[in-house]
Order: structure tokens, then C-alpha cells, then sequence
């Protein structure tokens, strides 16, 4: 029994450096979302292996959800996490639509990509964007609990982050998504630019509703 649970433990910490190293490289470097990163995500070589990129990539979008829900559960003003549980279906399911929709912008456009390149670097993106949103939203909120309270940002900041949160993922994305996809499709600065747009357009039209209905990105 304590030989399983120390392999449990070492398990553990292995996935959690992967992640940590996937998770530092999509954000640093985007245009190198390829399948050699999806297999840093993961706990070590041999056992990345023997993994399909698929596999690999199931298990860092699983881990960014569960990161960016248990997050942003304990924003000030967001909803628990019990209120939560349909947050794993839904959001894979937005993921999956906004990937092929930003993939067959890319093709009228011109993109030399295949819609499987274009999933791989467009879910990656996705996955950091909103485990770093509701990271960012978080620590923003309780700095300015902490530093700035009763000032005007307070307003909007504290009484409303699941806003805060959307636009802040909308600006993410204008960047992300098109440095991701410009490797693959071999873009031009106009079609990029298009590209940026679309995508931010993507996530606002996405999410705001969500938020308004009083959903994962609503406050109480």
C-alpha cells in the first residue's frame, strides 16, 4: 500500500512538472504548439510514448479545466464549485466549435494547415488562456481587496470579475490564436490580423452570454 502511494505521489509530480513546462511554452512561445509539446505535458518520455498525441492533449485540457475551475471557484463573487459540475462538458464543447470555426476561417483565408494541426495549436491555446485568465482574475481581485479598495476599479474588478475575466480572455486570444495558427497556415499580416479579430469576436460572442445567464464566468 505505501509503494502504491508513493507511486502515486511521483505520478503526481511528474505530471505536475510536465503541465508546469507545457503550460510556461504555450504561453511563451505559441507559434510552437506542435506534438513534441503536447508530449512535454506529460509525465515522463517512456510514458509519454506510449501515448497518442490525442491522448496527451485530452489530459492537458483536462488538467488546464479542472486548474481553471477549481480558480476560479474561489474569485470573490464567482459562483462555488459545486454550481459547476457541467463546466468539463461545456467548455470542450465551445473548445471543439471554436476550433473548427477559427479553422475554416484560416482555410477561406488561404491557410495551408490541416484541420488536425490547426485543433492541436488552437485547443492549446485555449487550455492555457483560460487557466491564466482566471489565474490573473483571481490574484487581480484580491490585490485590489487587499491594496486598492474603494477605488473606482473597484467597481467593476470586484462586484463583477466573471466580465473582467471574458474581456481579459478575449485579449488573450486576439495574440494567442493567430501567433499559433500563423506557423501553420503561413499567414499574411492582413489574413493574421483577421484572424486576431475573428478570434477575439469568437470568444466575446462565446462567453458573454455565459456570463449573463449566470453561468461558469457570472457572479453571484
Amino acid at each position: 500500500m505505501a509503494l502504491e502511494f508513493n507511486d502515486w505521489i511521483e505520478s503526481g509530480k511528474k505530471y505536475a512538472t510536465g503541465y508546469a513546462s507545457w503550460f510556461y511554452c504555450t504561453l511563451a512561445t505559441p507559434w510552437k504548439t506542435s506534438p513534441s509539446m503536447i508530449s512535454q505535458g506529460t509525465a515522463d518520455s517512456e510514458q509519454s510514448a506510449s501515448l497518442s498525441t490525442g491522448q496527451n492533449l485530452v489530459i492537458l485540457i483536462a488538467i488546464s479545466i479542472f486548474l481553471g475551475v477549481t480558480i476560479g471557484a474561489i474569485i470573490p463573487n464567482r459562483p462555488k464549485l459545486q454550481d459547476r459540475t457541467t463546466v468539463l462538458v461545456v467548455v470542450c464543447g465551445i473548445w471543439i466549435f471554436v476550433g473548427w470555426l477559427i479553422h475554416s476561417i484560416c482555410r477561406l483565408l488561404g491557410g495551408k494547415g490541416t484541420f488536425a494541426e490547426s485543433m492541436i495549436a488552437i485547443l492549446q491555446v485555449l487550455a492555457a488562456v483560460y487557466t491564466a485568465s482566471n489565474l490573473i482574475t483571481f490574484i487581480s481581485v484580491n490585490t485590489y481587496r487587499t491594496f486598492l479598495k474603494g477605488s473606482n476599479i473597484d467597481s467593476v474588478l470586484i462586484s463583477n470579475p466573471g466580465s473582467v475575466l471574458v474581456i481579459l480572455q478575449c485579449l488573450l486570444l486576439l495574440y494567442y490564436i493567430p501567433a499559433s495558427l500563423t506557423p501553420i497556415h503561413k499567414f499574411t499580416r492582413s489574413a493574421l490580423a483577421i484572424v486576431a479579430i475573428v478570434s477575439a469576436i469568437c470568444a466575446f460572442v462565446i462567453f458573454l452570454p455565459v456570463a449573463l445567464a449566470g453561468g461558469c464566468a457570472a457572479p453571484y
